[in-house]
């Protein structure tokens, strides 16, 4: 029977026939992707939600700092956190954020508490 229904319909396939282990195109391209997704062992997510830590904080601060209440706003202010780092000494970071905040037109007093406080959060990083 089987026999001469594929004689008359060479597209139909019996289960005997089907391969149901095969996988389809984006089955595969599924699996490569998930495969190349890396792993972070404990040390290194701490790393990188101390990080985050920080940024989401001098975000905030600076929102405080130029009076940004509206979520969709954003300051003029953009630090390179890496770039303060890279810095040798103190003073240079110091300065460095100065420059960067100096658009601000909050008191020296208020930004000098913003410096010192991101100086001393970014020692523990």
């Amino acid at each position: 029977m089987a026999q001469a229904v594929e004689r008359m319909c060479p597209a139909v396939k019996f289960a005997d026939d089907c391969d149901y282990n095969q996988q389809s195109e984006h089955e595969k391209t599924a699996e490569k992707k998930r495969n190349l997704t890396m792993k972070y062992g404990q040390e290194q997510r701490n790393i990188v939600k101390r990080r985050l830590r920080l940024e989401h904080w001098v975000d905030a601060e600076l929102n405080k700092l130029y009076g940004i209440t509206d979520p969709n706003d954003t300051h003029p202010c953009d630090p390179d956190l890496d770039e303060i780092i890279k810095l040798d000494t103190e003073e240079e970071k110091r300065k460095m954020i100065m420059e960067m905040i100096i658009s601000c037109k909050e008191a020296d007093e208020v930004m000098q508490v913003f410096v010192n406080e991101l100086l001393e959060r970014m020692k523990a990083l």
